[in-house]
């Protein structure tokens, strides 16, 4: 995803065809991909616009016809539909979901029950633990 600046549902599936689109070597050059995927931002930016105060944020579930709808408007980089916060967040957990490398590796993760107590000082070990 962090190559490819159009749409990824215009990047063709077929290796020969996509060969074939891409000819030019710096169209698809490493040294010139995204920091992150285009989709990620997109997502991450519409969450924060749209409500990063809504109470039960990632415990609430989004409606299925609504993540559709923003997938398919990330898929073709088109317009956000009108959705509520929880669609966007559901549709960002599942791209979270999907990946093949989780974000935080489970040697990272607490080996001791997180409270009150101690959630600050784990937390703040957690993220100077994660590899860049």
């Amino acid at each position: 995803l962090v190559l490819h600046k159009e749409p990824i549902r215009n990047v063709p599936l077929d290796a020969i065809e996509r060969a074939e689109k891409y000819r030019d070597e710096g169209e698809l050059n490493p040294a010139n991909a995204l920091c992150i995927p285009k989709e990620l931002w997109r997502v991450v930016d519409a969450i924060y616009e749209k409500g990063l105060q809504q109470p039960d944020l990632f415990a609430t579930p989004g409606h299925p016809e609504e993540v559709k709808l923003i997938r398919e408007a990330l898929d073709t980089n088109g317009p956000f539909p009108q959705a509520s916060i929880h669609s966007y967040v559901e549709c960002f957990l599942q791209f979270l979901s999907s990946l093949s490398v989780p974000v935080v590796p489970s040697s990272l993760l607490p080996t001791v029950e997180i409270n009150s107590e101690n959630i600050q000082s784990m937390s703040r070990k957690l993220l100077e633990d994660l590899p860049p």
